[in-house]
């Protein structure tokens, strides 16, 4: 059993499967497991908790380049020429914003 134990690529089953094998007390076992799936609650809530920070500040900093890309906007008056081009740079912040936030932050975070 302990060979077939080794060709098991889930490394939590695999770890339970060696601890029966080698003889370790069923209470144990499942104390030592718990104890790792609780580790790996605690390593994610981390994680998740970057992701919803970093989803809640994108938008943020779209809005603070659309104001920069305006107040470049601002210092081409005297070129119209040049504003729509500065105008849509201006907005594309404001998109790029609510996007990562909404597409990649926030999901991965799970909110």
């Amino acid at each position: 059993m302990e060979e077939d134990s080794r060709k098991i690529n889930d490394k939590f089953l695999k770890k339970g499967l060696m601890m029966v094998v080698d003889g370790v007390e069923p209470e144990q076992v499942s104390a030592i497991l718990e104890t790792t799936v609780d580790q790996m609650r605690t390593r994610h809530k981390h994680g998740i908790g970057f992701f919803t920070a970093a989803g809640a500040f994108a938008p943020t900093f779209g809005i603070i380049g659309t104001v920069m890309g305006l107040i470049s906007v601002l210092k081409q008056l005297d070129n119209p020429a040049a504003l729509g081009e500065a105008i849509a740079s201006a907005f594309l912040a404001t998109l790029w914003g609510l996007l990562t936030a909404n597409l990649i932050y926030l999901p991965v975070a799970g909110s």
